[in-house]
């Protein structure tokens, strides 16, 4: 009886789980400009070879992020102190946010700014999450903590703790 019900549990989130995604699609498609180039959250997705950017607020990113992202922020992003940092202009990005929105902001000033090679995390760290994906918290330690930018947003995520007070 137990074996059953977690079959008949672990379908349905799977089922779920789709859903959402395909529900997030339609929402991407509404707010994307498509202007900044995609990489999409796959089982088999290698950032080695990325810088890795995180275009949300840093309490956001003090809760959860993809281990390795530097938090450049969106509010309070600025370019010349990048660019900077980071003076490489061929210099392999990827960058996300919630679900794409920020990021993409974010990434077409990179490349307004002659970044060659940005590419915007397709569904962002939600993508991320959903794809089962490892995230960490600020002190780098594995968390299921997912910060859901708002009660609203927390929609589109299907595994996790979520988390969207601020602090």
């Amino acid at each position: 009886m137990k074996k059953s019900l977690y079959i008949i549990l672990f379908i349905s989130s799977i089922v779920f789980s789709q859903n959402t995604e395909k529900q997030l699609d339609s929402l991407l498609y509404e707010l994307l400009s498509f202007d900044v180039p995609l990489i999409k959250v796959s089982p088999h997705i290698n950032l080695d070879h990325y810088l890795l950017l995180d275009s949300r607020e840093p309490n956001e990113f003090a809760v959860s992020h993809i281990k390795n992202a530097l938090n450049v922020g969106y509010n309070n992003f600025d370019l010349n102190t990048f660019t900077q940092q980071i003076p490489d202009k061929n210099t392999a990005i990827i960058i996300y946010c919630s679900i794409g929105y920020r990021s993409e902001k974010v990434g077409l000033q990179l490349i307004h700014a002659g970044y060659s090679n940005v590419k915007n995390l397709y569904g962002g760290i939600f993508s991320w999450i959903n794809a089962r994906h490892l995230i960490v918290d600020k002190h780098n330690n594995q968390t299921v903590d997912i910060h859901t930018y708002s009660k609203e947003w927390s929609q589109w995520v299907c595994f996790g703790n979520k988390i969207y007070a601020t602090e």
